[in-house]
């Protein structure tokens, strides 16, 4: 669509299908940054639902969160992260956010004023949580760039892709679009056998391009 591709692509094994995740059936819930990962595995552990990290809980650098936390609370002298540690208020690193289209601090930052400092028992207890045996773990967390090569059953995508369609609605321009980020996006949507739970902005776009008759029965009404 964006570049004009023309090789077809066909993948193996069942048609995957655009659909809702089957009810009480394991999913993997693949995310464009860390700090939204880490939201959803509040989620499940709230919930009381196994959970496992592609690549390890390791991996995701959820302490990041506590030195924009600590930079929230004005407590410079605990904030260990070089680039975090340069701004002189949170203030300032917000407006950051916005002025660069940083995805992940925009992420982390309403981790931060979602959990303040409950940060400092959330992860550990997500550490604690997370199964090193994927195949045990009814949540499967991933951001696209851990999700390279992996096969899953029943993929969900998390709603901090960016946008795909402008203020009127209408598709993007391929120069309006960072080329990294469609492919991240293209490898979230390829990840999937059975079924993939699409978020908002790609839903969105499906329907805007006249390709609704791809979509399940469940997205219909949504």
């Amino acid at each position: 669509m964006f570049y004009r591709e023309q090789a077809a692509i066909e993948g193996l094994g069942p048609d995957t299908l655009i659909t809702a995740t089957p009810q009480g059936s394991p999913r993997a819930i693949l995310a464009r940054t860390n700090a939204t990962v880490f939201q959803h595995a509040v989620k499940a552990i709230r919930c009381g639902q196994s959970l496992g990290f592609a690549g390890g809980v390791n991996a995701y650098g959820f302490e990041k969160l506590l030195d924009v936390n600590h930079l929230a609370q004005e407590r410079h002298d605990r904030i260990r992260d070089d680039l975090i540690r340069t701004f002189p208020s949170f203030s300032h690193f917000m407006e950051y956010s916005k002025q660069s289209g940083d995805l992940e601090a925009k992420r982390q930052i309403e981790a931060v004023l979602a959990y303040g400092d409950e940060l400092e028992t959330l992860i550990p207890s997500i550490h604690q949580s997370a199964q090193t045996d994927l195949s045990k773990a009814f949540i499967v967390l991933a951001t696209a760039h851990r999700a390279k090569g992996l096969t899953l059953d029943h993929v969900e995508l998390a709603d901090d892709f960016p946008e795909l369609l402008d203020a009127v609605g209408a598709p993007l321009q391929a120069d309006q679009l960072d080329r990294q980020e469609v492919n991240l996006l293209y490898v979230a949507l390829t990840r999937p056998r059975l079924t993939l739970s699409l978020n908002r902005t790609t839903l969105e776009f499906v329907r805007k391009c006249g390709a609704s008759g791809l979509l399940g029965d469940s997205w219909l009404v949504a």
